[in-house]
């Protein structure tokens, strides 16, 4: 039975040439339980300036065994053109920051429920 997990986001610009930059979605997670820990997918929305810029879904996840912790990547792409909203935000924020949210929604099983996630922070430009 899994008692506990630990999970850290990390959001890191890996590509941005182009009207299509890349992100990557760095899940931290631990597993400080005596099984292994077996993700079946994830779904997850990126909203700047309160905007939804990017969505999908993952299910590349190895196991993670039992006492141990591995770091997930999951790639992202926006299409700037199609996010008109945020580019009229980001023309008006003259303080050089932007509000960012990641909600992500994490599926280990039907034997256990679903782990939503959710992290907000101001990124500095």
């Amino acid at each position: 039975m899994i008692r506990s997990l630990s999970i850290i986001f990390f959001i890191a610009l890996t590509n941005s040439s182009g009207l299509s930059p890349e992100f990557d979605i760095v899940l931290n997670i631990t597993n400080p339980n005596r099984e292994p820990l077996n993700i079946d997918g994830m779904s997850y929305e990126i909203y700047l300036e309160g905007n939804k810029v990017i969505s999908g879904v993952s299910n590349t996840f190895p196991p993670i065994e039992p006492y141990s912790e591995v770091d997930v990547n999951v790639k992202a792409k926006i299409n700037l053109l199609g996010n008109i909203n945020f580019l009229w935000e980001l023309t008006k924020n003259s303080q050089g920051n932007i509000d960012y949210k990641l909600i992500a929604i994490l599926d280990i099983g039907r034997s256990y429920p679903r782990i939503n996630i959710q992290k907000s922070e101001i990124i500095s430009l």
